[in-house]
């Protein structure tokens, strides 16, 4: 999720909109590769939804919890177990 995040960044900064699709992030920035689109539990492709000009979201599944976890690495992804 994270690298997908950056990925959509940088994808911003290059040509001042964000995709309209994974896919199209894939194939404009060549860093990406199956593997970062896909959630690491069920391998299902991570949903990307626009909602404006400059805002998206990333959903996945997710097997567990993290919101218990104290690593500060996930402050800003915290999530329940399941669809978020």
């Amino acid at each position: 999720m994270q690298a997908l995040n950056n990925a959509v960044d940088d994808y911003y900064e290059l040509y001042n909109t964000i995709p309209q699709n994974i896919d199209e992030l894939v194939e404009k920035l060549n860093y990406l590769d199956e593997s970062d689109i896909k959630d690491e539990a069920r391998g299902e492709k991570i949903e990307y939804k626009i909602f404006g000009e400059k805002a998206y979201e990333l959903c996945a599944n997710f097997n567990l919890s993290n919101k218990d976890n104290k690593d500060n690495y996930y402050r800003a992804w915290k999530h329940d177990a399941g669809y978020q």
